[in-house]
């Protein structure tokens, strides 16, 4: 594994130890706590920039964010309902 530039070798000991200390359903856990942070940080900055928009609306620009249009697109179809 690549060892980032920003971590030292004896911080990335413990984080490693850490994490095999949580095993299989810890690792899955913070991985699903890490992706639902990660989408709330994603829908506030929409949030900021459109505070006029109404929650249903942020909420799928900040997953075509995430996402890509393209997949988007496939996904929820070509417009989205609250474009006009």
């Amino acid at each position: 594994m690549k060892q980032l530039a920003d971590t030292c070798e004896e911080a990335r000991a413990v984080q490693i130890a850490v994490l095999q200390r949580m095993g299989p359903s810890g690792r899955a856990r913070l991985v699903a706590e890490l992706s639902h942070r990660a989408r709330d940080l994603v829908e506030e900055g929409v949030r900021l920039r459109h505070p006029d928009w109404p929650s249903g609306r942020v909420r799928r620009q900040a997953i075509r964010q995430m996402i890509g249009s393209r997949l988007y697109r496939e996904v929820y179809g070509e417009r989205d309902p609250d474009d006009r």
